[in-house]
């Protein structure tokens, strides 16, 4: 509340476009679009993770941030994807084929009728 009422005005102006537009970037079939909607959503999570507030949810938020930074032909021997984005990803296309074997269709069955 010290800041001058411009600058406090364009920080809510920031956090608008961060909230309002870049979830549906996520969305976007684009890649680069999708990335830059990844970028301002980190950008959020971390000037919220900086000023002290809610740090164990802004963490997991970008956490979940990771598949949609993933390229699409991510599978693909030729792809220039970086083997730190390989490992953090690696969980994430675990889990869906998990759930694409039939002990997974099985547990969700399971699951389902519970």
């Amino acid at each position: 509340h010290q800041l001058p009422p411009f600058v406090l005005r364009m920080g809510v102006a920031c956090m608008f476009v961060a909230e309002l537009a870049a979830p549906f970037m996520l969305l976007v079939p684009v890649l680069m679009v999708r990335r830059v909607g990844v970028v301002v959503q980190a950008a959020l999570q971390i000037g919220i993770v900086v000023t002290g507030n809610y740090n164990w949810f802004n963490i997991q938020t970008m956490v979940l941030l990771i598949p949609a930074w993933e390229d699409d032909n991510f599978d693909d021997p030729d792809s220039d994807a970086l083997l730190l984005h390989r490992i953090l990803c690696w969980p994430v296309r675990a889990w869906d084929r998990f759930w694409s074997t039939y002990v997974g269709r099985f547990v969700a069955f399971l699951a389902s009728c519970l």
